[in-house]
């Protein structure tokens, strides 16, 4: 049915009328149903910096980077526990731990889980056998939060526990072509008020000990030291090569301390290089002059194993010999030919040239 125009005009009124109503209780649906972002609940400091999204970390380590401080280093294994804190509400797995080395460094304890908004500790272990010097080891952590891996680090100032050095700062292994003695400084690290001193002193074949003076305490930072010197002796009468000993350091606590030294013996006997020959008739004279350094000597046998030569020896004066010997035409010989040379001091030993065939008048020396 038509409405007439009056009645349009009173339903259009009422309309505009009700509108209002209409939005307000559109606008008061929306608040009661949470539209507002500041009814939020924050959480509580200091872990509500920032909710890890994205890239930003939700497990974080309360303190990532510990210092032990010094440490003495005696061969023992430093444990300590980083707490890591949950930022989301829900729980997050560990997936993976390890050490970066593996070879002195490792994560003994791993939680499975750390529940929302809750602490929990990893536990690593770190041995330092006698190390010295700051030192450190990493850790690296994966959970299934999706962050990037969790950075772990221990440092310490190690301290080594005992250390023995050669005053004379001679290279590792000594060259002798008689007998020496050196110094060593024996220096131990305590960390409680016990007074350790050295209760007796061993040494291997070829080698004696003994102390010199009396210990010497020095106390800082809480670390008291313990200095000791000795002497070893390293006997002449070996035969050439190279050698080791050791020295035992028996100290008043029962621990053994046991020191290695190399050195070579060696007869210091030279043969002069390019050693002017001269030829007689059809034979060839060979003169070669063999001297030592360090001390007197006296050849007591020159052999070849090629061929059978007479050999004549002269003194030229207690640290120099000349040997003269001739080799005839008719004794070829196609290979070098090797001749040993012995003396007698310290003890016997020996040197060995060779001559090459058809050569130019030089000799060639080992």
């Amino acid at each position: 049915m038509k409405r007439s125009s009056f009645e349009s005009h009173r339903l259009n009124r009422s309309l505009k009328q009700a509108c209002p109503t209409v939005l307000l209780i559109v606008g008061l649906f929306g608040a009661l149903n949470g539209c507002s972002t500041e009814t939020t609940k924050p959480i509580a400091q200091p872990f509500a910096n920032k909710i890890a999204s994205g890239s930003e970390r939700r497990v974080r380590p309360i303190e990532p980077r510990f210092d032990l401080g010094t440490v003495i280093a005696k061969n023992q294994t430093l444990t300590h526990e980083f707490a890591l804190r949950n930022l989301t509400d829900r729980p997050v797995r560990s997936l993976s731990a390890f050490a970066l080395t593996p070879c002195c460094s490792e994560v003994s304890r791993l939680p499975e889980q750390i529940l929302p908004f809750e602490t929990a500790k990893v536990e690593v272990k770190w041995r330092v056998n006698f190390q010295s010097g700051p030192k450190q080891v990493e850790f690296r952590l994966t959970t299934d939060d999706g962050s990037p891996s969790i950075e772990l680090f221990l440092l310490a100032d190690l301290k080594r526990q005992w250390q023995i050095n050669c005053v004379e700062k001679k290279p590792f292994v000594l060259k002798l072509c008689q007998g020496v003695k050196l110094f060593y400084d024996f220096d131990y690290l305590l960390d409680n008020p016990e007074k350790i001193t050295v209760s007796s002193l061993a040494a291997s074949d070829g080698l004696s000990v003994s102390s010199v003076g009396e210990p010497a305490f020095n106390e800082a930072g809480g670390i008291i030291k313990v200095s000791q010197r000795f002497t070893v002796d390293i006997s002449p009468n070996q035969f050439p090569g190279f050698k080791r000993g050791s020295i035992l350091l028996s100290l008043s606590n029962g621990e053994k301390i046991e020191h290695s030294i190399l050195w070579e013996v060696t007869t210091n006997l030279s043969i002069t290089p390019n050693t002017v020959i001269h030829t007689q008739g059809s034979s060839k004279d060979y003169t070669v002059l063999i001297s030592r350094k360090d001390a007197a000597f006296d050849v007591t046998s020159i052999t070849s194993k090629q061929l059978d030569l007479h050999f004549i020896s002269s003194k030229v004066n207690d640290r120099l010999t000349k040997i003269s010997f001739s080799i005839s035409p008719e004794k070829n010989f196609v290979k070098p030919l090797d001749i040993e040379v012995v003396t007698n001091h310290p003890v016997q030993s020996n040197t060995s040239f060779s001559i090459v065939p058809f050569s130019t008048g030089e000799v060639a020396h080992d």
